[in-house]
Parts: C-alpha cells; sequence; structure tokens
C-alpha cells in the first residue's frame, strides 16, 4: 500500500486543485483524504469502504510519498503511434515506451501498421509480452486489412480482438474500398468498439504542403484540403448510418472539425505539434517540420486553435512518428514525414496550451486523458475512488529546455517537469 500525501490533486470535477492524500493498493486508488490527516489505521479504517481492506491494513506494509508543493494529474493517454522507422521490435517497443514514461504517458495504443504488422497472433503476443514487461500500458489498435502479395484483404477483426483484451479500437485508413470500408465499420459495431480512422485521400494530391504563397514561394508541391474534407464527409455518414464510435486521427483542418463535433458517434483528434508550429517552420527547408498531414498555414492554424477553445477537440495526440537521421537528412520533398516530442507531451501540451493562457487546465486533461478513457472503455483518466492508480507527480511551475536536435521542439523551453510517474500503483522517478 503507498499513501501519496500533500500533493495538489487536480479535480476535475470542480476544475480546481484541492490538497489532499491518495491512498493506493492493488493498482488502484482506494481512498481520497482531503483533509489531509496523518496516515494511521483509524484514518484508513474512515476512509475506506471496503471492508476487505480495512482488515488488511497493516502499518509496516505502507508506503508515504510527500507531494509537498507538487500537483497530480492524471497521466496521458496517446492513441495512434509508431515506434522508430516504423519497425516493431522489442527494442524499438522499449524505446517508445521510455519516451512514453518521460512525457506523462502512461497509455499508447500502437498504430498496426508497422513493420511487420500488428496483423497476427505472434505480434498481438509480442505486444502483450512488452505491455507485461514495460512500465506503461502498450494496447495495439486493430489492423483492418491485412497484405499478402501485394493484395490487401479484410483481416479477421473479431479473432485480432479476441487474441488481446486490450485491443480496444480497430484502426483504418479511409481512402481503402468502399467495401472493406464498410465491413469494417460493422465489425466494430458487432464487437462495440470505437473505429480509428485517418480521413485522407492521398491518391487525389500529391504533396508536402497545404497550397499558399510561402509553400508556392519554396517551390513546394502543394495539397489542397479536400483530401481530408471529402474523406470526413464520407465517414461520418457511414459512420451516423451505423451508429458507430469514430475517433478521426490528427485533423487539422478546422472545417473538417466543423462537420464532426456536433455529432454524438464522432470525435476529434487534433494533433499538438499543428497548435503549435505553422508552415513558416518550413523556412529554409527544415525537415524537422515535414510533419503528415502538413503544417498549416498561419491563418488556417489560428482557426485550428479557435476550435479546441470552442471545446470543439476531443483528445489531443503527441503524433509520435520518430525516423532515424538519415531519413530525414534529405532535400525535404524526399524526406520523410515524422515527430519526434513524445518524452515532452505533457510538458508542451501544458507550455503551449494552458501556461499560455489558451485553454484550461481541466480542459486540457479532458482532451489528454480522460476522453481517450471513457471512449476506449478503460477505467483511467481521473484522479478517483475505484479508478487505476495512473497518474504523473509534476512541478507545474520548474521549467526546462528540450535538447534533441532531431526534434522540431529542440531548444524549446518547457513548464511542467514531472518528477514521478505513478503507474498501476508503482511510482517512476523521472530525471530529465
Amino acid at each position: 500500500m503507498r499513501v501519496f500525501q500533500n500533493g495538489k490533486v487536480f479535480c476535475q470535477d470542480t476544475g480546481n486543485y484541492k490538497e489532499a492524500t491518495l491512498w493506493i493498493d492493488s493498482g488502484k486508488i482506494i481512498a481520497i483524504d482531503t483533509k489531509n490527516q496523518q496516515p494511521s489505521q483509524k484514518t484508513f479504517e474512515s476512509l475506506c469502504k471496503d471492508t476487505h481492506l480495512r482488515a488488511s491494513y497493516n502499518q509496516n506494509n505502507v508506503e508515504i510519498i510527500d507531494c509537498r508543493g507538487l500537483s497530480i494529474l492524471p497521466s496521458c493517454i496517446d492513441v495512434n503511434l509508431f515506434p522508430l522507422d516504423k519497425n516493431l521490435n522489442a527494442k524499438t517497443i522499449k524505446s517508445l515506451a521510455k519516451k512514453a514514461l518521460l512525457g506523462g504517458v502512461s497509455t499508447i495504443f500502437l498504430n498496426p501498421y508497422t513493420q511487420p504488422s500488428i496483423d497476427n497472433e505472434a505480434m498481438n503476443a509480442l505486444i502483450q509480452s512488452m505491455d507485461n514487461n514495460e512500465a506503461i500500458h502498450i494496447f495495439p489498435l486493430i489492423a483492418n486489412l491485412i497484405t499478402t502479395n501485394d493484395n490487401s484483404l479484410l483481416n479477421n477483426i473479431d479473432t485480432l480482438h479476441a487474441l488481446n483484451d486490450n485491443a480496444r479500437a480497430i484502426f483504418s485508413y479511409s481512402s481503402i474500398s468502399s467495401n472493406y470500408l464498410y465491413q469494417t465499420m460493422q465489425y466494430a459495431k458487432m464487437l462495440q468498439i470505437p473505429l480509428c480512422v485517418l480521413a485522407f485521400d492521398e491518391k487525389i494530391e500529391q504533396g508536402v504542403a497545404y497550397e499558399s504563397t510561402f509553400a508556392r514561394d519554396l517551390g513546394l508541391p502543394m495539397i489542397t484540403p479536400i483530401g481530408q474534407l471529402k474523406e470526413v464527409a464520407k465517414i461520418k455518414e457511414m459512420a451516423k448510418f451505423l451508429q458507430i464510435q469514430v475517433i478521426f486521427m490528427s485533423m487539422n483542418i478546422a472545417s473538417c472539425i466543423d462537420m464532426v463535433c456536433h455529432e454524438k458517434y464522432l470525435h476529434a483528434q487534433v494533433g499538438l505539434p499543428h497548435l503549435i508550429f505553422s508552415e513558416r517552420d518550413i523556412k529554409d527547408y527544415d525537415t524537422r517540420y515535414k510533419i503528415f498531414p502538413p503544417l498549416l498555414t498561419r491563418s488556417k492554424k489560428v482557426k485550428l486553435i479557435k476550435r479546441l477553445q470552442d471545446g470543439k477537440v476531443a483528445l489531443l495526440t503527441s503524433m509520435q512518428s520518430e525516423i532515424s537521421a538519415h531519413c530525414k537528412q534529405r532535400v525535404f520533398e524526399s524526406a520523410d514525414a515524422s515527430v519526434d516530442g513524445l518524452e515532452y507531451f505533457f510538458s508542451l501540451a501544458y507550455t503551449s496550451l494552458v501556461k499560455s493562457k489558451l485553454i484550461s487546465m481541466e480542459y486540457l486533461i479532458q482532451i489528454l486523458s480522460c476522453n481517450a478513457a471513457k471512449l476506449l472503455g478503460l477505467q483511467k483518466g481521473k484522479i478517483a475512488e475505484g479508478y487505476d492508480a495512473d497518474f504523473m507527480i509534476v512541478d507545474l511551475e520548474s521549467a526546462y529546455r528540450i535538447d534533441n536536435p532531431l526534434s522540431p521542439y529542440h531548444a524549446m523551453e518547457v513548464y511542467g517537469k514531472i518528477a514521478q510517474m505513478i503507474i498501476d500503483g508503482n511510482p517512476y522517478v523521472i530525471s530529465l
């Protein structure tokens, strides 16, 4: 049993901090003492409703952790990440898990279209093994297609779902055949799990930047928002007809968010890079800023931020898709699109969105953790009795400078230094 004392616990119900003591046992939050009483058997018995736990209390087995001066917040959940170079093996998953831990992320959902794909029993067994061995929770999204002899066929989605208890959503690209897409949605309805979809038709236009005077002056191949707009409209109508939950991955066009934000079953995920950077950062053809979907013009970025401030965004993602240096050190058009920033995720989000007074801490916690937990059926995302003891202990006033020359965030000063990550009730000291 562990007791986290004197911390400023963020209460989502009120949107305020309250000094409290958290009692943790068997990976769960079993009691919250807002009076901050000295831990003792008498205190525990007055707080704990579970008679079995009260009877098993042993003062000698209680570890007390002092969180004085620090904030206690739900840890982040990030959906649709890739390991290094999209290569799936124990080494790349371990590296990704370490970055997540440093960045305040306790649960990640992997995009299944890695090399090799997470579309069979062996790869699901690898993910489960890594999930058991790493500090964070590592879950796969279910691959809806399987490729054999250069042909894509619909996967046996219900079998993949049965292989892994943590396979809580299906992933699909929107531009696959309508027949396969519709059958994928039927699987989502049958299994009662969400569909995560990247709504973009990469065949309609070929380019690396959105159409603008700036991109034209750089001589970059350009695209328009139509590749996202038409796919969102298509998915929206199909999902409404079947009444399934759909999470639109990495949306960055404001009008697309407008199309889905008022629909009961549809949810917009936005990438943090699109809220921080704009196409102007591509100056000198800096490939660190080549991401997919591409960065927006300044005016379109302002519109995207306005949708965030209006509460139309449901989830926030780091868009983690790190690649090796040699894949970035090419001419801009040939360089791979990628983002490396998972290990600074919470600090970046807090600094750029809350510290800058764009949104409240309450809303940040919703889009970083709470909403994803609800959609994916996890007992996480909230500091409350009965919830999983997945949270972070943070010094919100402590700053550090990011040192990663391959990251677009290099040299940025960020606030919200994580002191400890608590996952399943186990503490992990963070040192950046």
